[in-house]
């Protein structure tokens, strides 16, 4: 389950799904606390995401409180980040959590990010041999090759000015986050799509049949249908 801690970064890329910047919203510790309840509920370890998560002002009790719940009976994973690497003493804090299998720790690393110290790059390229989603850093650009995915402030870096044009041009394979999104303020959205509806929430549930599939998924609509909660997709 990806945990959005904050919707605040340290850096403002172009290619950002989000269109984070340095104001946003913080998720409470009391939020965060009750998302955590959910990952056990339904078997899902946090994954903790943003904006930038290291620069949440409670960033270490929400790391340590999330590897003791995925390290729990119930889950027995690992908990999942990952950092633009800014804030450097943070990085490597992470890449040390990560070489001891602690934690599951990337680096984002492309053309849209600012640069950083090369000593956090050259840990984090030392965990793994940097394809998407492996330990160690994360090029969602492929060198360049790859156009972002068409989500928040990418729209304008595409040139996608109208929603329609938006609409004819994606499907469920450009969905940035095919899990179930705990925003901020505890609502729970059915995958990272700009757009993807509300399912539930860390104080009333979810409603959603189906975890792990972005809502534009016919597998999703039809577990929908069959489970008779179709106003999640109308609504």
């Amino acid at each position: 389950m990806y945990l959005q801690i904050t919707t605040r970064c340290n850096m403002e890329c172009a290619h950002c799904c989000y269109s984070c910047t340095s104001k946003g919203d913080d998720m409470s510790l009391e939020t965060f606390r009750a998302a955590l309840d959910m990952c056990e509920e339904h078997g899902s370890a946090p994954f903790l995401g943003g904006g930038e998560p290291t620069i949440h002002p409670h960033f270490e009790t929400i790391l340590l409180e999330s590897i003791a719940c995925a390290a729990s009976d119930i889950l027995d994973g690992q908990v999942g980040i990952i950092t633009n690497g800014k804030m450097t003493r943070r990085a490597m804090q992470l890449h040390a959590l990560a070489k001891g299998n602690v934690i599951f720790a990337e680096l984002s690393r492309d053309q849209y990010h600012e640069p950083i110290e090369y000593s956090v790059v050259q840990a984090f390229e030392s965990l793994g041999d940097g394809t998407r989603w492996t330990r160690g850093t994360r090029d969602t650009s492929g060198q360049g090759r790859i156009e972002p995915l068409p989500h928040g402030r990418a729209r304008e870096l595409l040139g996608f000015d109208d929603d329609d044009m938006i609409e004819d041009n994606r499907d469920d394979r450009d969905c940035p986050c095919e899990q179930w999104v705990v925003k901020p303020n505890g609502d729970i959205h059915q995958c990272g799509c700009d757009d993807s509806p509300k399912v539930g929430s860390v104080t009333e549930g979810v409603e959603s049949p189906i975890n792990n599939t972005c809502y534009r998924s016919p597998e999703w609509v039809d577990e929908c249908c069959e489970n008779e909660v179709e106003h999640l997709i109308y609504g």
